[in-house]
C-alpha cells in the first residue's frame, strides 16, 4: 500500500513539474476569477436580491405599522411581546438591509436610504 501512495505521489510530482507553465496559469487564473466573483459579482447579486425582494418596501411597511396608535392595546400582554417581536424583526431587516455581502454596515447612499425610513 505505501509503494503505491508514493508511486502516485512521485507521478502527480513529475507531472507537475513537466507542465509547470500551464499549471502555473491555472492557479493564478483560479485565484484572478476568485477575486472577481468576491469583489464584483457576489456584492452586485447581494444589493440585487435585496432590491428584488423589496427590502425597502417591507421596511417603511413595517415602519407604519409600529408607528400606528395603539393606545387601547397596551394593557394585554399579548400585544406587547408581539410589538416588541415585530420592533425586533424591524431593527434585523434594516441591519441586514444595510449590510453588504460579508454582513458588515456598508457605507455611502445605501445605508442612508434605508435609515432615512
Amino acid at each position: 500500500m505505501e509503494k503505491l501512495a508514493s508511486w502516485w505521489v512521485i507521478e502527480v510530482l513529475d507531472s507537475v513539474a513537466s507542465f509547470w507553465a500551464p499549471v502555473l496559469i491555472t492557479v493564478l487564473l483560479s485565484f484572478f476569477f476568485v477575486a472577481i466573483f468576491e469583489k464584483i459579482i457576489f456584492p452586485n447579486f447581494y444589493e440585487f436580491f435585496k432590491r428584488w425582494f423589496g427590502l425597502k418596501d417591507a421596511a417603511k411597511e413595517m415602519k407604519s405599522v409600529l408607528e400606528d396608535s395603539y393606545e387601547d392595546l397596551w394593557q394585554e400582554s399579548e400585544f406587547c411581546v408581539a410589538f416588541l417581536a415585530l420592533h425586533d424583526e424591524m431593527q434585523r431587516l434594516l441591519a441586514v438591509a444595510t449590510s453588504d455581502v460579508n454582513g458588515k454596515p456598508c457605507k455611502g447612499r445605501n445605508k442612508n436610504s434605508f435609515r432615512r425610513i
